[in-house]
């Protein structure tokens, strides 16, 4: 409960003993029976109106003067009653014109800033005016609310809603430059805070000067005026004093850090009121936010260098490939015509010695030449799956769905018929379809179910399996033998060239191949893989790539 002034209670005192009968002067009871009981009233309502938290006045109608005003109007105004009261209500409330404005409109609210009570920040008041009759006299009754900490509550969150706002907006200027982008940060922190304005420092990269940044300038320009070490007007703020507010609360200098060095340094000035933590930390916030721009920024930058500096190398490797694949065509048209043609003499030459001069020639002589026609179509097909290797490198993919199960029975049925064998047992999964360039395929099955045929000769029983296994994603195919298998141990060399785990005289090739399975099954977005056992088979698995990717290839194509 609010205690009453001394002087008002003194006041109230004597004028209670003077009807009620008590003290020197009193009234008698009998004479004013009703005026005692009335007195009561009105102390009992000014005891009830000294309690509100309401400045309430009444205020004479022709003479615009204070009549009457409760405790709370006291306190608001820094005064006592008595001088109050007799005054105008304008020489206590400073904003010229707003009585006038409101008694002529017959009464309103507005809201007054009156510094004239604070010496720190000003209070905010909402002053409510009304028109009233009493006994048939009219008056004006002025209502006064402190709501200085509701509007601070309020500014806090319109401040906070335009912080948030300005990181958004320092965070999407995808096409700013970064002084720009430092430049708005500016600009933003000193209309926040309600600055005059301010000045942005960053840190060169030698830490030897600062670039600065005025929110009243457009542009950047780089200055010595505090350089490193120097004792510039930053220096103490360098040397790690942190954020402060100095010249008696007109300036705040605030430092951005990244790792524990400070890379940039903003300094607001002459706030119509002294600087509050609030502004600390706005500012500092977005300070922050800033810093994670230009490294962001900064970040892109040098991604995009280096993307053009990987463009420019990838454009000159481009040229290069296209050198070599030049140099490599030449290549193999000498391969296929300056290589062969001398190997077709050897061989023909000595296929003639051989029907011409057989039986003249010592039979060791004889044996010599069958060598030499071995050997010369050896090399013969060694060329051919060179430049079949060769071919399948440079070759685009044509992608198109066909059987892979009516494929393999083709290859098979071929194989059979050129390299017949007894007691044989062939198994192809059905409905095996695939969407990949035929002929690529069929050459690589004709490798591997050529190996399987090749590698179970002088079995009792052949039998040569193949299957598929889908998953949904990604199927995978698989050939298997009961020949004579290899050693796990080299598996890593099965698909490199000329690599050849078994003697030519036992199983004869050129070690070519499966480095072209490999090839055809990588340029379709596939894997291959092999399993066996000396003496019990093998395994080849492969994949032509996931369902996906078959399908974003095609769409590719045909779009």
């Amino acid at each position: 409960m609010k205690r009453r002034s001394e002087p008002g209670l003194r006041e109230q005192q004597l004028l209670r003993e003077k009807i009620l009968g008590f003290g020197e002067g009193s009234l008698r009871k009998s004479h004013y029976p009703e005026l005692r009981v009335r007195l009561l009233e009105l102390e009992r309502f000014r005891f009830i109106l000294d309690q509100i938290d309401l400045g309430i006045m009444i205020i004479g109608m022709n003479d615009d003067t204070i009549l009457d005003c409760n405790e709370e109007t006291c306190r608001l105004f820094g005064k006592s009653r008595r001088d109050l009261v007799g005054t105008t209500i304008e020489s206590h409330l400073h904003d010229a014109g707003w009585y006038s404005r409101m008694k002529e409109a017959g009464g309103g609210v507005e809201i007054l800033a009156s510094p004239h009570f604070s010496t720190v920040s000003p209070r905010y008041l909402e002053v409510a005016l009304h028109q009233v009759s009493f006994g048939g006299d009219a008056y004006l009754i002025t209502i006064v609310r402190d709501i200085t900490d509701e509007k601070a509550a309020s500014d806090t969150i319109v401040r906070t809603r335009d912080m948030f706002a300005a990181a958004f907006r320092l965070s999407h200027m995808p096409d700013a430059s970064e002084g720009r982008i430092l430049t708005e940060a500016l600009q933003k922190t000193v209309l926040l805070t309600q600055s005059r304005y301010g000045i942005l420092g960053v840190v060169s990269h030698d830490e030897r000067f600062f670039t600065t940044y005025r929110s009243d300038a457009g542009s950047s320009s780089q200055s010595g005026i505090s350089p490193i070490g120097k004792n510039g007007p930053w220096e103490r703020i360098m040397v790690g004093n942190g954020a402060s507010i100095a010249d008696e609360g007109i300036r705040m200098d605030l430092p951005i850090t990244d790792g524990g060095s400070v890379v940039a340094i903003i300094s607001l000035f002459e706030k119509a009121v002294p600087y509050d933590d609030l502004d600390l930390k706005q500012a500092m916030y977005l300070g922050e936010i800033l810093w994670q721009v230009i490294l962001r920024r900064r970040a892109e930058d040098r991604l995009r260098r280096l993307n053009a500096e990987l463009e420019d190398r990838v454009s000159r490797r481009t040229a290069e490939l296209a050198i070599a694949n030049s140099e490599l065509e030449a290549f193999t048209y000498s391969v296929s015509h300056d290589l062969r043609t001398p190997l077709r003499s050897i061989d023909g030459f000595s296929l003639a010695l051989l029907e011409d001069f057989g039986e003249s020639l010592p039979a060791e002589a004889s044996e010599y030449l069958r060598r030499i026609r071995a050997a010369s179509q050896r090399m013969g097909d060694l060329i051919e799956d060179l430049l079949l290797l060769s071919r399948i490198s440079r070759k685009e993919i044509r992608r198109e769905t066909f059987s892979l199960s009516d494929l393999a029975a083709e290859i098979i049925a071929d194989i059979s018929s050129s390299h017949p064998r007894a007691n044989v047992s062939v198994h192809i999964s059905e409905g095996m379809f695939v969407s990949a360039d035929r002929r690529m395929i069929r050459i690589a099955l004709e490798n591997l179910l050529g190996n399987a045929w090749k590698f179970t000769v002088g079995k009792e029983r052949t039998e040569i399996s193949f299957d598929m296994r889908d998953d949904g994603i990604t199927p995978v195919y698989s050939i298997s033998d009961n020949g004579a298998g290899f050693d796990m141990v080299y598996a890593k060399k099965l698909f490199l060239p000329f690599s050849r785990l078994h003697s030519n005289e036992e199983f004869p090739g050129t070690g070519v191949g499966l480095a072209t399975v490999s090839r055809i099954i990588r340029k379709h977005g596939g894997a291959i893989r092999a399993e066996a056992a000396v003496g019990a088979g093998a395994t080849f698995y492969f994949t032509l790539g996931t369902k996906n990717e078959i399908g974003e290839e095609e769409n590719h194509v045909s779009g």
